[in-house]
């Protein structure tokens, strides 16, 4: 099987620190996209699990939805699952959720299993974003070739969306099993809540 990585995968957690919290959640494409509604239910369920990691003991929070931990937690999980979901090749395949709190990191792993194809596909978009330069411009680059030409397949929008909006860290790993035809991506991103963001 070979393997590609792109960006801060692995880099960001020190070697050997173990979580102060984990869960894993194991689902499948066809759960979310036949009743949409399941993803709002999954990440407003994670969001509000972890938010009360990180907001401060001394100041009792009476709804969590509306502070900034949960917004910045729900909508960059959203983005990860809703992903996953899209560009499953099998949509009985399984979805590879891992969360993780470190201290004041927040760890979140989704895996698919897709097409090479797809997979190569979005190995090069994930390449073009974490060598770009300008995020605010290519994201309102890529937002106008949208527009003009309604592409179908990855664009990466919500990606650089996550990465110029949010104090994250982002890292990709593509296995690629050219036997059977079949390629698991893996994103992992790393929410650093002591921003306050």
């Amino acid at each position: 099987m070979k393997e590609l990585y792109l960006g801060d995968f692995d880099k960001v957690i020190p070697e050997g620190m173990k979580p102060e919290s984990n869960v894993e959640i194991m689902i499948t494409p066809l759960d979310l996209v036949t009743y949409w509604k399941r993803v709002g239910i999954l990440v407003d369920f994670v969001a509000g699990f972890y938010t009360y990691s990180f907001l401060p003991a001394d100041k009792p929070v009476q709804d969590i939805s509306g502070t900034p931990v949960f917004t910045s937690i729900s909508t960059v999980f959203n983005e990860m699952v809703e992903n996953a979901a899209k560009y499953s090749m099998d949509k009985k395949s399984r979805i590879k959720i891992n969360l993780n709190q470190y201290q004041n990191i927040f760890k979140m792993q989704i895996e698919n299993s897709t097409s090479i194809e797809s997979a190569m596909n979005f190995y090069d978009v994930m390449k073009e974003i974490f060598q770009g330069e300008d995020l605010e411009l290519m994201y309102i680059q890529k937002l106008e070739d949208n527009c003009e030409n309604n592409p179908h397949g990855h664009s990466g929008i919500g990606i650089m969306m996550i990465l110029k909006d949010y104090p994250v860290k982002m890292g990709v790993r593509v296995r690629t099993d050219e036997e059977n035809s079949a390629a698991y991506v893996l994103i992992e991103v790393y929410y650093d809540t002591s921003s306050g963001d």
